[in-house]
């Protein structure tokens, strides 16, 4: 089911994205005054990598059984925000210093963000209370 989940996020976040994240990005350099610094990976993973990212999350969170629908919203959000920053300064990096990613790197970006988010906003689970020994139990001096 969180596959499925996760799927069908990704494909519905792909248009959602492309239309929301990418020009937020494009906005933010702008306003740097650094118009047109987009980074572009030899393999194209940077293009469709907010999309998965969004699937992974949303497979992971249904998988671990998290129903905290503000903590789901608030972490999509903060996809959003961390790919838009990401994107800025990818390009940045690629335009001024040279920046070409390994593509091992992108891989293990695309992994980590959405399972540490996963991780930080999930429900902590307590342990559960230890009850004490019957007396029975318990060594006799002797």
């Amino acid at each position: 089911m969180a596959i499925g989940i996760g799927a069908i996020a990704g494909f519905a976040a792909a248009p959602v994205v492309g239309a929301t994240v990418a020009p937020a990005a494009a906005g933010l350099q702008a306003l740097a005054g650094h118009a047109g610094h987009a980074f572009v990976d030899s393999q194209g993973a940077a293009v469709v990598l907010p999309a998965f990212q969004i699937g992974l999350f949303a497979a992971l969170w249904a998988a671990a059984r998290r129903t905290a629908p503000r903590r789901a919203a608030l972490g999509l959000a903060g996809l959003a925000l961390v790919q838009a920053a990401a994107g800025v300064a990818a390009g940045e990096l690629a335009r001024h210093a040279g920046f070409d990613p390994h593509v091992g790197l992108i891989r293990a970006w695309a992994i980590a963000l959405p399972v540490a988010t996963v991780w930080v906003l999930g429900p902590r689970i307590k342990a559960p209370a230890r009850e004490p020994a019957p007396a029975d139990a318990l060594p006799q001096p002797g």
